[in-house]
């Protein structure tokens, strides 16, 4: 079986990774390890979120009305549009919810550059993600449950390549996720 996260990386060339990074005013190699590590968070984040019947059945029932992955068939020119940036934001909301600011600010602190950069990079990335997983859905036939069983793959596959995603927002039980996503992210940004 062939993860969400590596289907994406398949359709992230280096001038879809360029262009996000010009959008954002960062070089390729930033660009890219944003994406390298805000994939698998955006991911997990879906996975824990669908951990829930209510979640899974949420998350279900968006993909169905709002993310076919029609996008993903002319991702230049979907990158950068106030719709899909909008969009992004308010996936970000749904997954990370009040943890999304703790998020961006570590990850742009990690990066050397400011935290709406590394939001926007996020962003940018969030309705590609939800673009992939609804066409997965949709090619496989998959309901609410079937969807959240995926997802759980998926954060199983998030952890090994991340160190353990579920811990990320708070690896070391203290109750703050700044200093663990900071660890974290200097693995993956240069």
């Amino acid at each position: 079986m062939k993860f969400i996260q590596d289907m994406i990386q398949d359709k992230m060339s280096d001038a879809i990774v360029g262009q996000i990074g010009k959008k954002f005013g960062v070089d390729a190699s930033k660009a890219n390890g944003l994406v390298k590590l805000g994939l698998p968070l955006i991911l997990g984040g879906l996975a824990k979120n669908a951990m829930d019947k209510k979640g899974a059945e949420s998350l279900d029932k968006a993909l169905a009305k709002d993310h076919d992955g029609s996008m993903l068939d002319n991702l230049t020119s979907m990158l950068g549009t106030k719709e899909t940036e909008d969009d992004g934001n308010k996936i970000l909301g749904h997954v990370f919810g009040d943890k999304l600011g703790d998020i961006t600010s570590m990850l742009g602190k990690s990066a050397d550059t400011d935290p709406k950069v590394a939001g926007g990079v996020l962003g940018s990335l969030a309705p590609i993600v939800l673009g992939q997983l609804g066409k997965t859905k949709r090619e496989q036939g998959l309901d609410a449950s079937s969807l959240a069983s995926m997802l759980s793959d998926e954060k199983k596959e998030s952890d090994n390549k991340l160190g353990g995603f579920m811990k990320l927002l708070d690896r070391d039980g203290d109750g703050q996720v700044v200093d663990d996503i900071m660890d974290l992210a200097k693995k993956f940004i240069k």
